[in-house]
């Protein structure tokens, strides 16, 4: 009979007679599994808590410690609690298998030892341990989606009501403007329109490139791409947010003329967005560097160094997380939605690209992309 569990799964027999032992690993290793020995309770404690196995098959009958207080120590620990007993014993008496399984046992298996017998159980209590295993996996990562779905519809409500609550407000001011009000004050207001506008519209373009990401839907075709080009573009787009901070943004590198293997809008996205927040964390009247660097390995990189309060240890934990709002703020109250990176780092990898930060808590910080240089005919 063809064995459908998987190869890795493994089995730990408790047991003090040698013969036993021996027969176990041979009849259950041919069958795929992986098989661990103990020779008494304590041993099996040990290998509990250093590597907790699929299933226990325990002897009853041990000196020392037998095998109902041997149970009842491992499902007293947090690695022993969940993994499934099978007790082995000769002893025949239905108080004695009661008692076990009272314990916590699954099921028996009568001594002496049937080939067919264990082949039976074992597989059907590692299949159901396999089943339990896909539970609690499924279970946790529905914790996470959950509070994932919680952060995710806090910041919406926080961050797309309060531009929504200002352009309200402002609209009905510039009504009441209108009549008597200088052209002037009517153009502030209606640049605070407009930012606002802006940041609602960031933030449900980040949201749909996130859904288009995570349903697999998206579609990168690499192509070669001119990466001095990308910057220089890149530069243009974001010139008038360092000019009104006073920052100087420059670009500087060994990279010459050359190209690299990537998707043009794409790299153009990252790059926009790596720039953006290097402007919004770098104060007033600073510098912001970009910097492209052909390796010897093949790769060129792309570094984008800010003069900003640099990212703490903590924080460059969950940079590429979702929904992360991390500890440095904005220096001019620029808006961030918390998945700018977690998108970029998504873009990079599926462009077979790699990406990495390195800060200094109050010295700013250096994001770097290295994707392959195309090479030339």
């Amino acid at each position: 009979m063809e064995n459908p569990l998987p190869i890795d799964s493994s089995i730990l027999v408790v047991d003090d007679d040698l013969m036993s032992t021996r027969l176990l690993s041979v009849v259950l290793g041919n069958r795929g599994y992986q098989i661990d020995t103990a020779d008494g309770g304590m041993a099996a404690l040990e290998r509990i808590k250093e590597n907790p196995p699929d299933i226990i098959l325990l002897d009853v009958v041990m000196p020392e410690m037998d095998g109902f207080e041997t149970l009842k120590r491992i499902k007293s620990t947090t690695t022993g609690r969940d993994i499934p007993v099978i007790f082995m014993t000769a002893l025949s008496k239905p108080a004695d298998k009661i008692r076990g399984l009272q314990e916590g046992a699954v099921d028996y298996i009568t001594k002496p030892i049937n080939a067919d017998e264990v082949i039976a159980r074992v597989d059907t209590h590692m299949s159901l341990r396999k089943l339990q295993k896909d539970l609690e996996f499924k279970n946790k990562r529905l914790v996470v989606l959950d509070q994932e779905k919680n952060d995710f519809l806090g910041m919406v409500a926080h961050d797309l009501k309060n531009p929504l609550s200002v352009i309200q407000g402002f609209s009905a001011v510039i009504q009441e403007s209108l009549d008597h009000g200088s052209n002037e004050v009517i153009c502030g207001y209606l640049k605070i329109i407009e930012r606002n506008s802006v940041r609602m519209f960031t933030l449900i373009d980040d949201l749909l490139n996130v859904n288009t990401i995570e349903s697999g839907t998206v579609k990168i075709t690499n192509e070669i791409v001119d990466i001095a080009a990308v910057v220089n573009e890149v530069i243009e787009t974001n010139s008038e947010s360092a000019r009104s901070k006073g920052i100087v943004l420059t670009f500087e590198g060994s990279a010459g003329d050359a190209s690299i293997v990537a998707n043009r809008q794409a790299i153009i996205q990252v790059m926009d967005n790596l720039v953006s927040n290097a402007l919004k964390f770098t104060p007033l009247c600073k510098k912001v560097s970009i910097r492209a660097i052909t390796g010897a390995n093949g790769y060129l990189k792309c570094e984008i160094e800010d003069e900003g309060p640099g990212i703490s240890d903590d924080d460059q934990k969950k940079l590429f997380g979702k929904f992360q709002r991390l500890s440095a703020r904005p220096t001019a109250n620029e808006s961030s939605t918390g998945l700018g990176l977690y998108i970029v780092k998504k873009l990079v990898e599926q462009m077979n690209g790699r990406i990495s930060c390195t800060s200094t808590l109050g010295k700013g910080a250096k994001f770097a992309i290295e994707f392959p240089v195309a090479k030339t005919e």
